[in-house]
């Protein structure tokens, strides 16, 4: 059996064009509002950087105020600095010196122990030749030591048998 072929109802096309243009205005309409909060959220964003920048302008403006005060405080304490470092080169050339001279004052002393012990000798010497020469004259021989400054008194001791 075969159908017989119906021609298809006809359809409203007021309705289905006014469907298609409500839900193209929808549509639009959603990409509108879409585009439109987007633009809102970069005019927020803008705001909020503005203050930020401001914010950071002044951190900038305070601390180019203090650099500045830095440097004058800086400037003014230079001579009294200058005048540390001058000080710190001459207490250092002062304890090179004291170094110095104390290894010459064990040098010295060293000579002087030295000496000393040859004078005695010398001296010892030179008491005994008179002895047998029979010379009866003064010595001159003493030998003081002080400080680590070697220095001679002469004294005149008379010669007994």
């Amino acid at each position: 059996m075969a159908e017989e072929a119906t021609e298809p109802a006809e359809v409203d096309i007021t309705g289905l064009c006014q469907d298609v243009f409500s839900k193209m205005a929808k549509y639009l309409m959603g990409e509108l509002t879409a585009t439109s909060e987007d633009y809102k959220l970069l005019e927020n964003m803008n705001k909020l950087l503005s203050l930020k920048y401001l914010e950071m302008k002044a951190t900038a403006v305070n601390i180019s105020r203090n650099l500045k005060d830095l440097n004058q405080k800086h400037a003014t304490l230079q001579p009294s600095l200058d005048l540390i470092t001058l000080i710190e080169k001459q207490v250092a050339a002062l304890q090179q010196a004291a170094y110095k001279l104390d290894a010459y004052s064990k040098k010295l002393k060293a000579e002087y122990k030295k000496l000393e012990g040859e004078t005695a000798t010398e001296i010892s010497a030179l008491q005994l030749w008179m002895r047998k020469a029979n010379i009866c004259v003064p010595l001159y021989n003493i030998v003081e030591y002080h400080y680590d400054i070697i220095y001679f008194s002469i004294r005149a001791q008379p010669f007994n048998e």
